[in-house]
């Protein structure tokens, strides 16, 4: 691993405001991973070798302020501090000469989301009968053909997705970077842009803090497990449904107002492992900006021999947050969605 930096830390006035930076690329040489993929034939998983290099570059920065003044005679103390950094990492060497976006290649950036790109939910039933007879979508429209007669077709309410290279087909193609078939790059599962901002003073023995911390880009495919997003949508068990879910959802009774509809027809298990793809309709902005810690508490001096001092103190951690997602779902967190690692929400 070899890294280098470019840092600098400056003060200003009496060092009442600072400021940090520091710029860094690191390269990760021969990483031991599994070698180019092998066809099916091999009959044997692909043997790890030192077969692949990356490249991290990213930066750093905190800038803060603190000083004083006289409040009602006493001193008031303060401070206020930011700070920021992102990263981004591409593969720079890997044996994979035809491009396989299911593996790493040549220019790949790490959290890439290849998907389908949509163009909303059918008005009518007319117009998902006149893309029917147009295009085949069987492949990303499980769910619907999965089901039982009459209702085993495109409907109103249904997902439209695009044919981006237009033969006719919805796929994968080749799954290679030349061939990706219809689908392209919807979003990225890193986060970048991490943030937080920090204050707090004193007076008179009072004391404040306050943090927040938040991501300010990150995307989300929710996995089929997660039924606090999809609940009843991927499976049948979920016995907790939030009282307005059905307002969310696209309906087919008269006089119903879809403008606003976010989720689909309603059909079982549509979003089950087995029949959920990859595409722009579910993709979810997962930035948020979270209050990670408020404390406010008083200081009674007692200067006693026993005791010269007690506190008094509240401490909060995680009070609020606000997440875009919250227009889909407040049952899921975003924080924990996009860290779990079974795709559970939990």
């Amino acid at each position: 691993v070899i890294t280098q930096n470019l840092g600098f830390d400056l003060g200003f006035f009496q060092n009442r405001l600072t400021l940090t930076a520091d710029f860094f690329i690191r390269d990760t040489k021969d990483m031991l991973t599994k070698a180019m993929t092998l066809p099916a034939v091999y009959g044997s998983a692909a043997p790890k070798t030192n077969a692949a290099d990356l490249r991290t570059k990213g930066y750093e920065l905190s800038v803060s302020w603190r000083d004083g003044f006289k409040l009602a005679g006493k001193p008031f103390n303060y401070g206020i501090s930011g700070s920021l950094g992102d990263y981004t990492t591409v593969i720079t060497k890997y044996d994979n000469p035809t491009k396989l976006i299911s593996d790493h290649f040549v220019g790949k950036r790490l959290g890439d989301i290849w998907g389908y790109t949509t163009d909303g939910l059918f008005a009518s039933d007319e117009e998902a009968a006149d893309y029917a007879s147009r295009i085949n979508d069987k492949n990303v429209n499980k769910g619907v053909y999965a089901g039982a007669a009459p209702t085993n077709v495109l409907m109103a309410g249904d997902i439209k997705f695009i044919d981006v290279n237009g033969d006719g087909v919805i796929d994968t193609g080749a799954n290679t970077l030349d061939d990706p078939g219809d689908r392209k790059i919807i979003g990225n599962s890193k986060p970048r842009y991490n943030y937080s901002f920090r204050g707090d003073f004193n007076w008179m023995g009072i004391d404040f803090q306050i943090f927040f911390q938040g991501v300010g880009k990150l995307d989300w495919m929710p996995d089929a497990n997660c039924i606090y997003f999809w609940n009843t949508y991927s499976y049948h068990r979920p016995t907790f449904i939030p009282k307005d879910f059905e307002a969310k959802c696209w309906s087919s009774e008269e006089g119903a107002d879809n403008s606003n509809a976010l989720f689909p027809r309603r059909r079982g298990r549509m979003a089950a492992s087995s029949y959920l793809v990859t595409s722009d309709y579910w993709l979810q902005n997962a930035s948020y900006i979270r209050l990670k810690n408020l404390t406010i508490g008083y200081t009674l001096p007692l200067k006693t021999k026993a005791i010269e001092r007690v506190r008094f103190y509240f401490s909060g951690e995680n009070l609020w947050y606000w997440s875009p997602m919250k227009k889909w779902t407040s049952e899921v967190d975003p924080e924990v969605a996009t860290t779990s690692a079974y795709g559970d929400c939990l």
